[in-house]
């Protein structure tokens, strides 16, 4: 019988997945400059509610990236915040009018300036929008001229 000059196919198979797990370590490891945060979010507006789930990764800078999605896990937006401009990107087709983008914007703005910072005995109010911590440890902004009311309920991780 004449040998083979090539490793048999399990040896070769060992090889890739070998290979491929190394490749994706990186990957998989935390990025020790951020830090993740989960919120669960509901908005209000005009007797309309989208409910979901709010991630967002904050690197120790202050740049933010995030993105918003339903309960059925239909992404809404996404969300980046860096040197104190907001971008929203991958809009879902309801919401993608210019004039919506721009509100949305605006108060995603508004929120990731202050969302860390605020306190039970602190309100944040800048012209048209405002922001207060409740007792139940709940985060509130409220635009008053389109009268659009955001919660934002931070998830609990278990580690």
């Amino acid at each position: 019988m004449q040998k083979s000059i090539f490793p048999s196919v399990r040896a070769c198979l060992t090889l890739i997945s070998f290979a491929l797990l190394l490749n994706a370590l990186p990957c998989m490891a935390q990025k020790a400059d951020s830090i993740p945060e989960e919120y669960g979010i509901l908005i209000n507006a005009k007797d309309r509610e989208i409910s979901g789930l709010c991630v967002m990764d904050r690197s120790n800078e202050g740049n933010i990236v995030g993105t918003i999605v339903n309960e059925f896990g239909i992404k809404i937006f996404d969300f980046s915040y860096s040197h104190n401009k907001t971008r929203i990107q991958n809009v879902i087709a309801p919401l993608d009018r210019w004039y919506l983008r721009r509100i949305i914007r605006k108060d995603m703005h508004f929120i990731l300036e202050n969302i860390s910072n605020i306190t039970y005995d602190h309100d944040v109010v800048t012209g048209m929008r405002s922001m207060k911590k409740k007792t139940n440890g709940d985060v509130e902004i409220y635009n008053r001229r389109y009268k659009i009311i955001y919660t934002f309920t931070k998830l609990k991780t278990a580690l």
